[in-house]
């Protein structure tokens, strides 16, 4: 048996498809809490605006880690945690490859955080639309997981930026067209602090070596909706200025992990220049969004007219700073 321990850092991508998930509350805790009591414990102050605070973060990023509850919300999450499992505003889980509680007693396991019913009703009383949730969105695979976490990473670099603020971020955000879906990792909305100026990104976490099976689909799918028919309307009524830009995390700086993706932009999809930025994970851990390097691509036809040539460059992205 093997859990997964703290000891991987932020290295989540190297957590095994295989593994599942070992819940702490397996069937979440509608039944003990009162959403009345919610209500007069936040009445009376007896339920922080710390407690609201981490609350509404893991509604935003659906999966975080004490270590990136910390770095979203400032509070100190190790001093309240035991507190705030134990009256359901939050629940947890642990990744392992077999189905075993006692898994959950291993001192340094990665424990991994999600809502539970008494922050839903704490964030309803607060203002905050959470009639979608759905307890059963936490029960997926180690891959949706791992993938999860990464745009939590993702998340609280942005949330660093002096230039904006975050006016929006959904994790897994659906575009359809007709009752065809077509999804993207995750959606952020962007509002500059100076000018209110809105800037709107499409996400992806791509895996190197899968971009084939996965992205090709997905970037089609993306280019249906916004550039092959008038569906994007439906989601940006102000028209193409405000259709999302592609912002697409690789896992690695490397030539063959940037170029296929470069490849598959070029190929698969009409984005490109200011309105397309890679940039890979490992260069984010070591330098912050703020100073990482962005690539973008630039397509002219080939000599057959038929094809497109797809070139990259390095652009700068001021809006992370």
């Amino acid at each position: 048996m093997t859990v997964i321990k703290k000891s991987i850092g932020n290295a989540f991508m190297t957590i095994p498809s295989t593994y599942m998930q070992q819940w702490s509350s397996p069937k979440f805790n509608m039944g003990s809490v009162s959403r009345q009591g919610v209500a007069v414990g936040r009445n009376e102050r007896t339920i922080t605006d710390e407690v609201v605070r981490i609350c509404a973060f893991l509604r935003d990023v659906q999966f975080a880690t004490a270590d990136q509850i910390v770095k979203g919300t400032g509070v100190n999450f190790d001093k309240a945690q035991n507190n705030l499992m134990s009256q359901h505003f939050v629940n947890s889980f642990v990744l392992t490859d077999i189905q075993d509680p006692s898994e959950l007693r291993v001192q340094d396991a990665l424990r991994i955080y999600t809502l539970d019913f008494a922050g839903v009703y704490l964030l309803s009383i607060e203002g905050y639309d959470m009639t979608t949730w759905r307890w059963t969105d936490y029960l997926v695979s180690a891959t949706v997981v791992r993938k999860a976490l990464v745009q939590t990473e993702i998340y609280v670099e942005m949330s660093k930026s002096t230039v904006c603020s975050i006016r929006n971020y959904q994790q897994f955000r659906e575009f359809r067209i007709g009752a065809a879906s077509n999804d993207v990792d995750f959606f952020v909305s962007l509002k500059g602090r100076a000018n209110g100026q809105v800037w709107n990104f499409a996400g992806f976490v791509v895996e190197a070596g899968d971009e084939d099976l996965y992205l090709r689909d997905k970037l089609a799918n993306l280019e249906s909706v916004f550039h092959a028919t008038k569906a994007g309307y439906k989601y940006f009524p102000d028209g193409p200025e405000a259709f999302p830009k592609l912002l697409l995390v690789i896992e690695a700086t490397t030539d063959r992990n940037i170029n296929a993706v470069k490849n598959l932009v070029g190929q698969v999809t009409s984005w490109a220049g200011a309105d397309v930025a890679i940039v890979a994970l490992d260069d984010i851990h070591k330098n912050g969004m703020a100073n990482a390097t962005y690539y973008s691509i630039g397509t002219k036809p080939d000599e057959t007219g038929e094809g497109k040539i797809v070139a990259l460059g390095k652009i700068n992205m001021p809006l992370f700073k």
